[in-house]
């Protein structure tokens, strides 16, 4: 059975991120290789074409024999052996040893016994949350192992949760052992000796989260070794995740990074993390190769003794990221060297032993970057959860383009993947640094620019979005009330997410968007009904739009009604999430 169409489009996009780290990691002065990156993109392309794919029928990860339904069953242990030996196990067709596809559907798939690729696989599900494989191990030490058999075998999982809910007390996630291990769209969460432990193994992380890990020893997100370097100098390349709340008892609570190979990590968040003793958020082994941080967040992460944010060796190099709010006994943000810092933020100073820094770092060092302090869920397809700069932050429209180096494998896009640079501030054409480029516009701080006569106030509690929103204490239909941006923001089609308070005297209200501030108006997705019988927060997406000109834009929240419940008509505005697509 051959790959559908648009699994062989997906599997191409994802090369040619494939293709940026296996390049980037070929030549230490980082310039492209045009040539290669063909060959690659065409190599990825064929094995998509002509890989086999095994279609799973059963949750049970044993070996069941009979038939599920019409069809011989077919386990996920089954069709892993399928591809292994190249030959038809139970109703699981043969591999045929070309980077095979186990499809999974929807469903809970629980383990006590490790599962072990060998040969190149793509082990793809319905979407985190959706398949969820479950490492409950009664023994095993870990529930995945990479061991590969053949030289340049790729074990790849897509649009999959990895977790643990019970079982022995020491479990990893995923060991790669001389491997090249690829996470794509999915969500590793609940072991006890790291999620992932990466013995000289290349991994190749997108769209995905790492969370709530620990290790009894180092890296208890990820624990990345390269025992065997100089024979084989291995590394990560990481887009789009997030790596929060694991922890470990000595070193690296979200990240150990003990890689030989080239290392680099784009619009990836790093928070929440904890160490027993330094680098909570990263630990840097001796002699390893320099991090390289892209657009990334490195903050709210906590070590007992010092490097709260990074403990470094050799040293990291960072490029419009942000290192702060982290907290340790000495040294809060970093404890070591920082040997290129460009358009970047560093909170807290101490303990840097080195800075190489162009005007905008040295002029933002020990300044606070005022993140959120929770990690949230701001949209995007895959539940990569992001720390936002708050209204005011010093991080919003502050990176001057171009925002990547100069190469066009990866768009300039955010931890979302929403594109760079947003209107979030008052320059629509800077982008932020951090993993977030922020498209919210609290409604508080945004110009009034038109109103009905209704009484229109600040609300404050802290459940709104920036603890304050917008009242429009309407008593009738047909109130309104219109904002409108600071700055001027690009033609185009933008996404649009409101947020809003629902209580016992709301109405409902329809949002528009507008190029003026008397119209005409394009009314976004369908009429909202503000009533609840006891107060709560609600986030709405309502749909695309597409503006002409390059203006600002009006927002009219417009009473349409009330329910026949609600004691009035008024409307409680909180944000506007303007995106541009």
């Amino acid at each position: 059975m051959k790959e559908s169409c648009g699994f062989v489009a997906s599997t191409l996009d994802h090369a040619r991120e494939l293709a940026h780290a296996t390049i980037w990691r070929l030549r230490p002065g980082r310039r492209w290789i045009p040539s290669a990156i063909s060959a690659l993109l065409i190599t990825t392309a064929a094995s998509a074409t002509h890989a086999t794919t095994i279609t799973v029928n059963t949750t049970n990860t044993g070996l069941p024999t009979g038939l599920c339904g019409a069809v011989k069953c077919c386990g996920i242990r089954q069709a892993i052996q399928a591809v292994n030996t190249r030959v038809a196990v139970n109703g699981c067709a043969a591999g045929n040893g070309s980077n095979d596809t186990i499809n999974l559907p929807a469903g809970t798939y629980t383990a006590t016994t490790s599962l072990t690729t060998t040969r190149a696989v793509v082990i793809h599900g319905n979407g985190i949350g959706s398949t969820i494989l479950r490492g409950n191990m009664t023994s095993s030490p870990a529930f995945f192992v990479v061991h590969p058999t053949v030289v340049g075998a790729i074990t790849q999982f897509d649009g999959v949760t990895i977790d643990r809910t019970s079982g022995t007390p020491f479990v990893t996630g995923i060991h790669g052992i001389s491997a090249t291990v690829d996470i794509l769209r999915s969500r590793l969460a609940g072991f006890t000796a790291s999620g992932i432990v990466a013995d000289d193994t290349d991994m190749h992380l997108t769209d995905f989260s790492i969370e709530s890990n620990s290790s009894q020893s180092s890296g208890g997100g990820i624990q990345f070794n390269n025992p065997a370097s100089g024979t084989r100098n291995s590394g990560i390349f990481a887009n789009r995740g997030s790596i929060s709340n694991n922890s470990a008892s000595t070193v690296g609570g979200g990240l150990f990074y003990g890689g030989f190979g080239n290392t680099a990590l784009y619009n990836v968040t790093i928070a929440g993390n904890f160490a027993g003793s330094l680098g909570g958020g990263v630990s840097q082994g001796p002699g390893a190769d320099y991090l390289f941080f892209y657009q990334s967040t490195i903050a709210n992460n906590t070590a007992v003794n010092s490097g709260g944010g990074v403990v470094t060796s050799l040293g990291i190099k960072i490029f419009g990221s942000v290192l702060g709010q982290n907290s340790a006994h000495t040294n809060g943000d970093i404890d070591g060297s920082i040997n290129d810092c460009q358009s970047s933020l560093i909170s807290n100073s101490q303990g840097l032993t080195q800075l190489n820094g162009d005007a905008l770092c040295n002029s933002l060092l020990d300044t606070w970057p005022d993140l959120d302090t929770v990690l949230r869920d701001l949209g995007g397809s895959f539940q990569v959860k992001v720390l936002r700069p708050l209204p005011g932050s010093v991080l919003i429209d502050a990176y001057p383009p171009p925002f990547y180096p100069a190469d066009n494998l990866i768009p300039a896009v955010d931890a979302r993947n929403a594109l760079r640079a947003q209107f979030g501030g008052s320059l629509a054409g800077m982008g932020d640094m951090g993993a977030l480029e922020v498209s919210r516009l609290e409604t508080e701080l945004m110009s009034v620019a038109a109103k009905s006569s209704a009484t229109h106030v600040i609300d404050t509690a802290s459940q709104y979005s920036n603890g304050m929103g917008t009242n429009l204490q309407a008593a009738a239909i047909n109130h309104f009330v219109t904002y409108m941006t600071t700055a001027t923001l690009p033609a185009g089609t933008y996404s649009v997410k409101i947020g809003y308070k629902k209580a016992s005297n709301a109405g409902r209200f329809q949002f528009a968007v507008g190029n003026t501030s008397t119209g005409p108006f394009t009314n976004v997705g369908g009429s909202q009904d503000g009533f609840a019988t006891s107060t709560s927060w609600t986030t709405v997406s309502l749909g695309n739009v597409t503006v002409s000109g390059t203006t600002a834009r009006f927002f009219r929240f417009f009473v349409t009604g009330k329910n026949t419940s609600s004691s009035s008509f008024q409307v409680f505005p909180d944000f506007v999430d303007f995106t541009l697509q």
